[in-house]
């Protein structure tokens, strides 16, 4: 693993070259990383990370130290908040356990949405109906701006690894 590991931390010259992992490291699923294999199963992994930067506010596996980053996702080592934080759920801890597993196909969603959907953390959420009712925020935009993607800005971000 961990010549593997070395492998990952080391660029190429041609970023987009096959095989080769983009994007925000610490949202890269672990087969991503080792370079074994990856499905849809990445998905589920990033909805983990995500689920825990909401409601934390970072991200699980964070560090300033990008090989740290990297040794903490393959170790599956998740920074829970210090002192427990009362407002984070079981449900949600459970969740997000699940969701992080390093394993792919002991991932909460290697046996589909339903899985995930069925999780108590999902309780009292009325799935069928949900794209029927309107979203808590909608933008408004006026004609001319719908399409207008200014705000966004158009730079290239760069990450700290």
């Amino acid at each position: 693993k961990q010549e593997e590991f070395k492998a990952f931390l080391s660029p190429t010259e041609d970023a987009d070259e096959e095989g080769k992992a983009v994007g925000s490291p610490e949202y890269l699923a672990p087969e991503v990383m080792l370079g074994t294999g990856s499905n849809h199963m990445v998905d589920w992994w990033a909805v983990g990370v995500m689920l825990y930067e909401f409601l934390v506010g970072i991200t699980p596996f964070y560090s300033d130290n990008c090989e740290d980053i990297f040794q903490n996702i393959l170790a599956a080592e998740i920074n829970w908040p210090e002192p427990p934080d009362p407002e984070l759920s079981d449900d949600a801890k459970d969740l997000i356990q699940r969701l992080l597993m390093v394993n792919p196909t002991m991932r909460l969603g290697a046996n589909g949405a339903a899985e995930l959907k069925s999780h108590p953390f999902f309780a009292g959420v009325d799935w069928d109906n949900m794209l029927a009712k309107p979203g808590p925020y909608v933008p408004k935009f006026d004609n001319d701006d719908q399409f207008n993607t200014e705000y966004l800005g158009h730079q290239r971000l760069q990450h700290r690894c």
